[in-house]
């Protein structure tokens, strides 16, 4: 995890500074020293993701110093990057509080984050899905009754749910459903290795119930999880 999002942060901060092609693929390319190739890959659309989430706030800034940050938080964070940073520390503790730190004995299953990452994108974008197929077979909620526990969510979802909440509901907001449909078309980069349950790590065999995941420390430091 640690892995994950300080190559993530380097993939977003290379694209941000605008280097050349060829320079950031010279530059992604030495990471897969460090990740393997599908975590690299998932790093890379993750970090187009945040992308397009920074430039959401970045080019609507101004509305949301006008509309939605109070005095404080207008002093607090002054520029797009240091509003960005904040929401995604709270955007880490949220994946950690229902992942490893996660008290649920079930778990949430690959199925059930790959819907409600649908979903989302979805209601970011007020984008409604076709209700008559999707309801009737239980797949999922009726968009309005949704939307309104979604937005119930964003209200005490701290700043993040507040600067989703504002960019939503601004007229014709471009860099807010490029985020979304990024979100929606990489959904499965997000998607966890492993299934927390009660704080411990399990992972699927293919068509068999989860088995328990160990880890052990190895002589550089790094983890290494064990399955059978």
């Amino acid at each position: 995890m640690h892995y994950l999002w300080q190559v993530t942060g380097l993939l977003f901060a290379q694209q941000l500074s605008k280097l050349p092609q060829d320079l950031l693929k010279e530059n992604t390319n030495r990471l897969y020293q460090y990740l393997p190739e599908p975590s690299l890959n998932n790093a890379v659309q993750i970090a187009a993701s945040d992308l397009a989430l920074y430039q959401a706030i970045a080019k609507n800034f101004e509305y949301l110093q006008n509309h939605s940050l109070d005095e404080m938080q207008r002093a607090t964070y002054s520029t797009p990057l240091s509003l960005f940073k904040v929401i995604q520390i709270e955007s880490f503790q949220t994946g950690w509080k229902i992942g490893p730190a996660g008290s649920e004995i079930n778990g949430v299953s690959q199925d059930q984050q790959r819907e409600y990452l649908y979903t989302k994108s979805c209601l970011i974008e007020n984008r409604p899905w076709l209700e008559k197929k999707q309801v009737k077979k239980g797949l999922r909620r009726p968009y309005r009754e949704a939307e309104k526990a979604f937005i119930d969510y964003l209200e005490k979802d701290g700043l993040r749910g507040q600067i989703i909440l504002a960019l939503r509901s601004k007229p014709h907001s471009a860099e807010l459903e490029d985020y979304a449909e990024s979100m929606r078309k990489h959904k499965d980069v997000y998607l966890d290795d492993f299934q927390w349950r009660n704080g411990q790590p399990y992972r699927y065999k293919v068509t068999s119930s989860p088995q328990p995941v160990e880890a052990k420390v190895d002589a550089y430091g790094s983890i290494q999880w064990c399955w059978r």
